[in-house]
């Protein structure tokens, strides 16, 4: 269960980042980008490609800040950018 406390700085962060702050970018990646690339990681079996992937869905998140209101959105967003991104590279491949 979150506190009230917690809901307050996560609020808080989701407002710096839609305003542009680069640290409150940075408490997404530091939260997210491990298991973004494992999940990467997962789908194209390649460490490279992986983290390539993991640092365009992080590019594309800063690209389309503004349109995110809660963490749980951001993070939606972030694996389905992965994923589309995997499945690019594991179509082209073929």
């Amino acid at each position: 269960m979150i506190t009230r406390i917690e809901a307050e700085e996560e609020d808080l962060s989701i407002l710096h980042l839609r305003r542009g702050f680069p640290e409150a970018f940075q408490v997404f990646v530091f939260e997210y980008y491990a298991e973004l690339f494992s999940f990467s990681l997962l789908l194209v079996n390649d460490r490279s490609s992986a983290r390539k992937i993991t640092s365009e869905a992080f590019f594309l998140l800063w690209a389309r800040r503004t349109e995110f209101d809660t963490a749980k959105k951001i993070k939606a967003f972030l694996y389905l950018a992965v994923r589309n991104r995997c499945m690019l590279q594991v179509r082209s491949a073929d």
